[in-house]
């Protein structure tokens, strides 16, 4: 039974390594698969690479340094001084090389899939925030449209109970001066007893 192949390597990891950009790592798989090369193997849509195809995905990195060609300008010659009219530059003349061997500086570049899913994160968040912020406050407007009609309604119940309540207090005021009436009518005529004709 073969052996399952250990594949620790990732895209990111590998670009992490060598600081550099994940799509630059992307642009040496390209150039491997357009070799024949099949490496790495996609395991929850992620590729992961053993340490052999690591190594070969590295090589694709390594740009060899062009040798200037041998006959731009010969070292041991003096430049010689064109006469003719129609200038043509050497066979082999290469314009890369030239540059190279003068400059040899690699411009400044950024992964652009990278900056998208950044500014992506970034609006999700604040996206995130501002919805969080929403949700706060639709919480705070239930609860106080709640209390303001658990208010309405104690209003109403409040009312009525005090209107009824003012009736009944009414009706007692009414039976007690009535009461009062008549126990004071009731001990005049008892008074009326002990007088003298």
């Amino acid at each position: 039974m073969n052996q399952p192949i250990d594949r620790p390597h990732t895209i990111t990891s590998i670009s992490t390594d060598f600081r550099i950009q994940r799509r630059t790592v992307q642009l040496w798989l390209q150039k491997a698969k357009a070799d024949g090369h099949d490496l790495g193997e996609l395991i929850d849509d992620v590729r992961h690479f053993s340490d052999e195809e690591r190594g070969i995905l590295v090589q694709y990195g390594k740009t060899p340094k062009t040798p200037a060609p041998t006959d731009f300008i010969e070292e041991d010659e003096p430049p010689a001084i064109a006469t003719q009219v129609d200038l043509a530059l050497p066979e082999r003349f290469s314009a890369n090389a030239a540059i190279a061997r003068f400059d040899g500086a690699l411009g400044m570049t950024t992964d652009p899939l990278q900056i998208v899913d950044m500014a992506q994160a970034m609006y999700g968040a604040m996206g995130n925030a501002i919805q969080h912020k929403i949700d706060l406050q639709q919480q705070e407007l239930q609860q106080h449209e709640e209390a303001l009609q658990k208010l309405k309604d104690m209003e109403q119940s409040a009312i009525t109970d005090l209107k009824i309540r003012a009736l009944e207090s009414r009706l007692l005021a009414q039976k007690q001066n009535a009461v009062t009436n008549e126990l004071q009518q009731q001990f005049g005529k008892i008074s009326d007893l002990g007088k003298s004709e």
